[in-house]
């Protein structure tokens, strides 16, 4: 059987460029808009029992925690299922 040789700067290097690579075409693939067509965003289908609060809460949940003009897009589009946290 043969053996790669392969040490640990190598495989360092090989995986960091193979990672960069996929982030670049991920995102580009992301910004594609075939045929121009309009981007529709998504809609509010439902409100939710979150648990037994009782409170009714968005399908549609956000999480931006630094950004303040997302948030109050969010908000403005009937989003009220918002989660920021530090880290995850």
């Amino acid at each position: 059987m043969n053996q790669l040789k392969l040490n640990r700067r190598k495989f360092i290097r090989n995986s960091s460029l193979g990672l960069l690579g996929a982030g670049i075409q991920g995102n580009e693939s992301m910004m594609e808009n075939p045929g121009n067509k309009p981007v529709s965003l998504p809609e509010i289908k439902e409100y939710r029992r979150l648990g037994r609060t009782g409170a009714m809460v968005s399908d549609i949940g956000s999480g931006e925690p630094y950004s303040e003009s997302v948030f109050k897009a969010v908000l403005d589009s009937g989003v009220n299922f918002v989660e920021t946290a530090e880290s995850y």
